[in-house]
Formats: structure tokens, C-alpha cells, sequence
């Protein structure tokens, strides 16, 4: 499916909570923070595959590329500083 079409059947509380997940448990972490997701109230009534790793990583590039941030710059440059 389509990066838009994936951001665009998502409510705000969803978005919000795709956001949180990904700074509790990192940009890298995505089976982690699907799990994180499928297991929320709020998403009840949700399909599952709205929330698989894949999806969910998708929802975040998207999401990022709404608000104008590339992505995989910042998540380079975050790799880059941790390696010090």
C-alpha cells in the first residue's frame, strides 16, 4: 500500500501514539514497538496487520515526511553519534 494512503487511515490519537512508541523504544525497534501498539486500548477494533512492524515502520516514515524531516538523515545521524 501506498506511504499516503497508509498515514491517511490513521486517526490522531494513533498518530500520536506511533510517535510516542518510536521515542520510548527507538527508530529501530519495530517489532517491539508493533507489539507496543497491537496491545493498546485505543487501537482496539484496529486489524492486527494495521500495526505489523512493517506497517507501523511505514506509518512513521510517512508521518516524518509529513512534518518535512527526513528520516533516514536523522536516524543516521543518530547512529553516527552513538558510535562516538
Amino acid at each position: 500500500m501506498e506511504e499516503a494512503a497508509l498515514s491517511s487511515r490513521l486517526n490522531t490519537q494513533e498518530k500520536l501514539l506511533i510517535s510516542q512508541a518510536v521515542y520510548k523504544l527507538g527508530a529501530v525497534n519495530w517489532e517491539k514497538i508493533s507489539a507496543l501498539l497491537e496491545n493498546h486500548p485505543v487501537i482496539e477494533g484496529r486489524p492486527k496487520e494495521w500495526f505489523d512492524a512493517t506497517t507501523v515502520e511505514g506509518y512513521y516514515v510517512r508521518l516524518m515526511t509529513e512534518i518535512g524531516q527526513n528520516v533516514y538523515v536523522l536516524l543516521l545521524s543518530h547512529f553516527l553519534s552513538k558510535r562516538g
